[in-house]
């Protein structure tokens, strides 16, 4: 009977299993019918088409329907950007010189006192007007707005013209912007790094014949010695190094104490079934609580000597109580430390169960221990089937991706139509 009953318990999670499979499967192919069921019936006619920025074209691909209702005829139109009047581009041109000349300095106070790089833009007005830009000076200023200023003297200063012409289809606009480049604005220290730098090159200027640059040993009267940039690690940059080390050892050891605590409980009720069936044939043969309890524990030791059984933590506990009962405690007491020393439900409610009959001698203590065995492998056998749908129940996570990769050929289709 119990074999039938294994046999239909497990057809029943195959069955579970198939029907989630098959719910997965058939959404996914009736989702695929309802996009394709409303994109029919979508009405999605259009009357014109935008046209792409200034100076760019548009491809675009559109169905053609006629009244007869035949086929759809495919049609690839390509569209340039709009034409614009002589007033507009004229408009256009001005507007883009007074934006450039807003725009052109940067970051910088002005034009006289130019230190950082510019701001030449290629399109001014939106982007419908184009700029080229060149300059006077390519070795201070470059076509893109930089500036090399880096070996300019403290009072020093460059002028430098900068040609632009500003072009809307065939008509464009000249016009020249004038800077005045100075020596990067520097602080204190920003000054000092300068003067070593100088130094530096003086000594390379001097022994250009030698295989090594002699460093310096003062600048502007000060000692100076150098290091390599890798022997400059700061060493507070291993506090906090050593405060995530800390952390994540923290996680791991609390993630393995967990793991750790929940193998042992599993343990433990995996091995209560056998265990109170022991106790339970013993006591119904005859023995006292403690006599079937010496049988076990005993049975125990001389199986671990001889190989036959590995380390179980319930029985070790059973040898704690006995070698506490040899020593003089308490039946009772000694039983009921049992239960708290294993600290899973089912050994509390045996202590408790065996301290109370050892205490009042009342009850059918062997029902009791058969009854506690026959719900141990009804808990056993519904903890192995949990876990088997836990196992079955991660696997949903990459059947959820597929099914959100079909999802996403069907759908970015449409949404493109609709788009358009």
């Amino acid at each position: 009977m119990t074999g039938q009953k294994k046999r239909g318990d497990d057809m029943g999670f195959q069955i579970s299993t198939k029907n989630k499979i098959i719910l997965i499967l058939a959404g996914s192919v009736m989702l695929s019918m309802a996009v394709g069921f409303s994109r029919n019936m979508q009405d999605n006619r259009i009357t014109g088409i935008s046209r792409p920025e200034a100076g760019q074209t548009k491809e675009v691909q559109i169905n053609a329907y006629t009244s007869e209702g035949e086929d759809p005829y495919p049609v690839n139109v390509k569209l340039s950007s709009r034409s614009y009047t002589d007033e507009e581009i004229t408009e256009l041109l001005e507007k883009a010189d007074m934006e450039l000349e807003e725009t052109v300095k940067g970051s910088n106070p002005d034009l006289e006192h130019v230190s950082t790089k510019l701001e030449l833009k290629n399109t001014y007005a939106g982007g419908l007007v184009k700029a080229e830009w060149s300059s006077s000076d390519y070795e201070t200023v470059s076509f893109d707005g930089t500036v090399s200023n880096e070996d300019f003297d403290e009072d020093e200063s460059r002028y430098v013209a900068l040609p632009v012409r500003l072009s809307m289809g065939e008509r464009f606009k000249d016009s020249i912007v004038e800077v005045t480049v100075t020596a990067p604005v520097q602080d204190e220290t920003g000054r000092y790094v300068k003067e070593i730098k100088n130094a530096i090159d003086e000594q390379d200027a001097k022994h250009s014949g030698d295989d090594t640059v002699p460093l310096p040993e003062a600048v502007e009267g000060r000692e100076i010695y150098f290091k390599t940039k890798d022997e400059e690690i700061s060493p507070l940059i291993f506090i906090p190094m050593g405060i995530a080390g800390a952390v994540c050892v923290w996680f791991y050891e609390k993630q393995k104490l967990q793991r750790l605590e929940r193998e042992r409980c599993d343990a433990l009720s995996g091995d209560y079934a056998a265990l109170s069936s022991k106790l339970s044939l013993l006591c119904g043969a005859g023995m006292t609580v403690f006599a079937a309890w010496r049988n076990v524990a005993e049975g125990y030791l001389k199986d671990r000597k001889a190989g036959l059984a590995r380390k179980r933590e319930s029985y070790e506990k059973m040898n704690e109580a006995l070698e506490m009962m040899n020593n003089g405690m308490s039946e009772t007491e000694a039983y009921t430390r049992f239960g708290e020393a294993c600290g899973v439900r089912e050994y509390k409610k045996l202590g408790a169960y065996l301290s109370e009959y050892v205490k009042k001698g009342t009850g059918d203590l062997k029902k009791l221990l058969q009854n506690e065995a026959r719900e141990s492998f009804v808990r056993q056998k519904a903890s192995v089937k949990v876990r088997a749908e836990e196992a079955g129940t991660r696997l949903l996570f990459p059947m959820m991706l597929m099914l959100g990769v079909v999802m996403a050929i069907v759908l970015l289709p449409a949404a493109k139509s609709f788009v358009m």
